[in-house]
């Protein structure tokens, strides 16, 4: 690299303070008014991270009434990826400069993985973008920075959309980069990606619960939903309006330097580069230039915008009776306007078409809502879910279930709830007068509805597993099977794990067959993990590997449903959250959705056994 300049043309006017104040304004939304916020500041040296840090610093000197309620301070990263020679060097300088404009900044050296010749690594990019991502996010994790922004900028749009339209992809992909989102390359990492708060304030220190009992014999209290994780390092890109000329006009009228890679102006490196050479180069038809790849971008996010609107129409109009994190599942009747779906008007076929590809385009959009609440996946792309939308559309023909985005769609003819919010099925015999269960809404016209749970693991593939050593303890949350926050700490002299309830642990081999506790495990089991839902319950449990003394029983809990087994003693500390949910969207409908709670918490000597050491 070297340092770099050059002219623009005169229509390339500077950005000034108000306009990106006015572009900031769109694309980030603080959390809390009234408080000076830091946020995090991606430097990569170059003009676009350079111009970034100028007008950040410039708006942050703004009076106070012009910035309406903007406060924050600054911190920048520049990253040392250390894969050439003068890396180390060049970071350095890029850090002066950034301190010379008032900046504050630091160098986040990236340590490759020992042994790593970086020469050999075939998707280097790919890697050096996973490895960059984590640690700027770990760097705001440290700092408790919660948003950090990146110079992406319109030359970028275009070069995002002109390679996804080569690559096949739909108006989803189309939409090109957004202006905000969660953290890549992070899941899983807690603090960094949807996680590291909390949706109940209550206590902002981790609570761990002992396996000891806290009283002899069969203990009973209400439990609440446990808690469900909220937080998380969130990307804003507020420069997406202006295009790399203005950048490079504002650095220049300003007096700002910035280093320029050699390498992206290499067309054979990457197809990044090819398509950067392409839209600078004139050559292109003036349907994929520049300025028809930002309107395709814009018209691409119109049409998914308005399909989401439709799809929020339709989730007001559906019955959403239970969603309980303690087990994952959740209970949802559609609207007769999803599942009696036609098109009885004379359409010409085209309309037909369309209408039709609008309508399942909009449930798929609901269904992928809907999925995320209990999937364990990352994330559930929408071409995937076409035919459950077409499924759903039919619910009367409907198979009695199916799977989708790693999610089982369990159908039931008939679905009340009672007055504690439990979903229930009943058939004829339940449903005499007197014993009908009380229903909160009439739902006459449709009874069909559907329990979505965790897909059943398969036997031929090892379930999800957490091992924690002997004396030993997690050093953080760890996401367990993408669902499950959970927290251990072992010291006992056997290894512990976090697994599924499988069936070698039968309730009879949990409890005694006779006792009244076991009488209610079973009915715990019946009521909030019926049928396959248990067996994607997580359980605390001794390794497999681990040779038990005589009575003593390997599963130690189910942290979930807050049940322990035995005279355990306080060697083995857990604590365990969900994964985030969107609350809003869960309780977006007129009468507020039930979260199920059980009747009965067993605790540890209510079902006897030996002591954990």
């Amino acid at each position: 690299m070297s340092v770099f300049s050059r002219t623009v043309s005169k229509a390339a006017k500077p950005i000034t303070a108000a306009e990106f104040y006015l572009a900031l304004r769109h694309a980030w939304k603080p959390k809390y008014q009234s408080q000076v916020q830091t946020l995090g500041l991606a430097v990569s040296g170059g003009v676009d991270s350079m111009a970034l840090a100028y007008l950040c610093q410039s708006m942050k000197e703004l009076d106070t009434i012009d910035r309406d309620g903007l406060n924050f301070c600054l911190t920048a990263y520049v990253v040392d990826h250390r894969a050439r020679d003068g890396s180390t060097d060049e970071a350095n300088l890029v850090v002066k400069r950034l301190r010379r404009l008032g900046v504050k900044s630091r160098v986040l050296e990236l340590d490759w993985p020992r042994g790593s010749k970086l020469s050999q690594i075939a998707n280097f990019e790919s890697e050096a973008r996973r490895f960059r991502y984590r640690l700027l996010g770990h760097a705001c994790r440290e700092q408790s920075i919660e948003s950090l922004l990146l110079a992406h900028h319109a030359d970028d749009q275009a070069e995002t959309v002109l390679v996804r339209l080569s690559m096949g992809h739909k108006i989803t992909g189309l939409q090109g980069i957004q202006q905000s989102a969660d953290i890549p390359e992070c899941w899983g990492i807690h603090g960094l990606c949807q996680s590291g708060g909390c949706t109940q304030k209550t206590n902002n220190r981790i609570s761990h619960r002992s396996i000891k009992s806290r009283a002899s014999g069969n203990t009973r209290s209400d439990a609440t939903p446990i808690r469900s994780e909220d937080g998380g390092i969130s990307l804003y890109r507020p420069l997406l309006s202006f295009g790399k000329e203005r950048l490079i006009a504002t650095c220049l009228a300003e007096g700002v330097e910035w280093v320029e890679d050699e390498t992206n102006q290499d067309p054979t490196l990457t197809i990044r580069n090819t398509a950067r050479q392409l839209l600078t180069s004139g050559r292109l038809p003036v349907a994929l230039r520049k300025p028809s790849m930002i309107v395709l971008a814009k018209s691409a996010r119109s049409s998914v915008v308005a399909l989401e609107k439709s799809a929020e129409r339709l989730r007001h109009a559906c019955d959403i009776l239970s969603f309980d994190n303690r087990v994952g599942s959740l209970v949802v009747r559609f609207s007769k306007e999803i599942t009696s779906f036609n098109l009885l008007k004379p359409y010409t076929q085209e309309e037909f078409r369309r209408k039709e590809f609008e309508h399942l385009s909009s449930v798929s959009i609901l269904l992928r809502r809907l999925i995320e609440l209990v999937s364990p996946l990352e994330t559930v792309r929408l071409q995937s879910l076409q035919a459950a939308a077409k499924i759903i559309c039919r619910s009367k023909d409907a198979p009695p279930g199916f799977t989708a985005g790693c999610v089982r769609f369990q159908r039931s003819e008939s679905v009340a709830s009672d007055s504690g919010g439990r979903s229930r099925k009943f058939d004829s015999a339940s449903t005499s007068e007197g014993n009908r269960p009380y229903s909160r809404r009439d739902t006459s016209d449709n009874q069909i509805a559907w329990t979505l749970s965790r897909q059943p693991y398969f036997s031929k593939t090892a379930p999800p597993t957490i091992l924690v050593h002997k004396q030993t303890a997690t050093k953080d949350f760890v996401l367990w099977d993408g669902r499950f926050w959970t927290h251990l700490q072992n010291d006992t002299t056997h290894d512990i794990c976090v697994r599924p309830l499988c069936t070698s642990d039968s309730t009879d081999q949990l409890a005694s067959k006779f006792t009244k506790a076991n009488r209610n495990l079973r009915s715990m089991l019946h009521e909030f993990a019926l049928g396959d839902i248990r067996w994607t319950l997580p359980v605390i449990a001794f390794a497999d590997h681990v040779t038990l003394p005589s009575g003593v029983r390997r599963v130690i809990a189910i942290p979930s449903l807050n049940i322990t087994f035995g005279k355990h003693n306080s060697l083995i500390n857990w604590a365990i959250r969900y994964k985030k949910v969107d609350l809003g969207f869960l309780h977006s409908q007129a009468e507020p959705v039930k979260m199920l709670q059980p009747k009965d918490v067993i605790h540890a000597d209510a079902l006897g056994g030996g002591d954990a050491t």
